[in-house]
């Protein structure tokens, strides 16, 4: 009898066995990986009106995804995987612009599959460890 959670089980060996979270998601590798990037402020620590400075902690929360779709030929899903840090930051507030949400996101072109192999799993949590993330670093100018 399958069940879901040995199709899920099926699934992470596919995808996982010859996957290198130290490699770039590209196929090619001239190809760059397109990443978006925002971050919110989670708390407002210290305010210095006579310098022009703010210290904050902010949230930057990484998100690897694409949107399940059909086409004509076949069902594809791709993993879905979020960690969030919480970053200390101290930033000038002139003219500094904030998100009011937190993203980051890229394709992993590795990460998909068709659900219908699968008893129709269309999504799965996996440690974050477990992909590749961009080296994403926050400084003060």
């Amino acid at each position: 009898m399958r069940t879901r959670a040995h199709a899920e089980e099926r699934l992470l060996k596919t995808l996982f066995t010859a996957y290198n979270k130290l490699s770039r998601p590209v196929a090619n590798i001239s190809d760059v990986v397109l990443v978006r990037f925002g971050l919110s402020i989670a708390q407002l620590i210290d305010v210095d009106e006579k310098n022009q400075m703010m210290t904050t902690n902010v949230w930057v929360k990484q998100a690897s995804f694409q949107c399940f779709y059909l086409s004509l030929q076949t069902l594809t899903a791709e993993l879905m995987v979020e960690v969030s840090m919480l970053l200390k930051n101290s930033n000038k507030m002139k003219g500094e612009h904030h998100c009011n949400t937190s993203f980051q996101e890229w394709h992993d072109y590795k990460l998909q599959w068709n659900p219908l192999e699968y008893e129709n799993v269309t999504s799965i949590r996996i440690p974050s460890e477990l992909i590749w993330r961009p080296d994403i670093v926050l400084y003060n100018k």
